[in-house]
């Protein structure tokens, strides 16, 4: 091995962009005058390190927030202006979407830092405000929109004072109906007995708030864009609209190297951790601790359901697995397998505490989502529709 001393170039500055003044002006004239205004915030506002201009936003103009889920974390979860997340605002499973009725019901939606790449959330009569560093995406979501092309952070940061101005904080707060839609969300959930809520909930109890979880494609990772609550910025890892499978064990020893004095989680299934287990030999030779919560049905099961539901079977999606707390231990990792998905409340604490790499197996069986009990606009699944002249009519 050769070894030559580098010297680090200094970064580049770049300066943040901020939109012309008289398109601030009508921006705060729009929201001012608007009845039920609400803040759509996505990844752009952790990228921008914009968290805090967010909730100043929000506080000052009694506006509340919606996340995509690049967004969690940007506003936390247990604020009283939070709505929560969305999976997708217009997207293909309406139950992974219970907030769809109060995006569709604002006037005006102020879009901040987001590719809106899941569907639009603003409804059709409604004007979309969007705040956005890339041009390409200002004005091709909604035909009413009042494009602000500029930096999340400085673009709030000038907004703001012409938002207080002229008195767009007088209306009075909607605290008490986000917390009563939080409620029946919950309350959704609980009385339609969906089971990875009460997993969620376990693993919640189980994970100390500064911990980066980094979650991968799997059941539990769809559910969580929805319903897993974040309270720390940019604690919450995924790989947003790309959907990339494998993707959360490699990413999880990133952060561990970046921020080795914090818990990292990395929260997959058995298909997504096989695609890059091998990578449990780096965790070991460099002494990262870090979790794996392995949930394990010996399938694709994101796939299975959705072949099983579209066509009523499925082909190609069985696993055939390694005991998974041997396969650990056979790289000198720890393996730890959970008797029920709710013993995570538990498992997880113990598995920090280990000064080594911890391979938590959570076997489950089938965790069908109940459909929504409220009607709404849904995509076709594209899957389930013949490619145009693959079948004759």
């Amino acid at each position: 091995m050769e070894r030559e001393e580098v010297r680090l170039r200094t970064p580049a500055r770049i300066p943040r962009i901020v939109p012309g003044p008289e398109d601030l002006r009508e921006a705060a004239r729009v929201i001012t005058a608007s009845r039920t205004p609400l803040i759509f915030a996505g990844g752009g506002v952790a990228r921008s390190n914009a968290e805090n201009s967010l909730i100043e936003l929000a506080e000052a103009t009694n506006i509340p927030v919606v996340t995509s889920s690049g967004g969690k974390g940007t506003i936390p979860d247990s604020h009283e202006l939070s709505y929560g997340s969305c999976f997708s605002p217009r997207g293909e499973r309406q139950e992974m979407n219970q907030l769809y009725e109060v995006m569709q019901a604002a006037d005006v939606v102020i879009g901040i830092g987001s590719r809106f790449s899941l569907g639009n959330p603003a409804g059709e009569s409604s004007m979309l405000v969007n705040i956005n560093i890339d041009d390409g995406d200002l004005t091709r979501i909604q035909s009413n929109t009042l494009p602000l092309h500029g930096d999340a952070r400085a673009t709030i940061d000038a907004l703001l004072p012409l938002l207080v101005a002229a008195g767009a904080g007088d209306r009075p707060s909607p605290a008490a109906a986000v917390a009563a839609a939080r409620r029946l969300i919950a309350y959704y959930d609980i009385r339609l007995k969906e089971p990875q809520y009460a997993v969620l909930e376990a693993m919640q109890r189980g994970i100390p708030e500064d911990t980066f979880v980094v979650w991968d494609v799997t059941q539990f990772g769809f559910y969580a864009r929805t319903h897993y609550k974040v309270y720390r910025p940019k604690t919450y890892i995924n790989s947003g609209y790309s959907f990339n499978l494998g993707y959360a064990f490699p990413t999880v020893l990133g952060a561990k190297v970046a921020r080795p004095s914090r818990p990292v989680v990395c929260v997959a299934g058995d298909g997504g951790f096989m695609f890059n287990s091998s990578e449990l030999s780096t965790a070991v030779q460099y002494g990262l601790n870090v979790v794996v919560v392995l949930f394990r049905n010996d399938s694709y099961g994101n796939v299975a359901r959705d072949l099983d539901e579209s066509f009523g079977g499925t082909y190609g999606t069985d696993l055939h697995n390694p005991d998974f707390v041997k396969f650990a231990e056979s790289f000198g990792a720890v393996g730890m397998r959970a008797n029920d998905p709710h013993d995570l409340e538990t498992l997880i604490p113990r598995a920090l505490e280990r000064d080594a790499p911890v391979v938590i197996d959570v076997p489950f069986g089938t965790m069908r989502i109940p459909a929504a009990p409220l009607p709404a606009y849904v995509n076709t699944l594209p899957w389930t529709q013949p490619q145009e002249g693959l079948i004759e009519s």
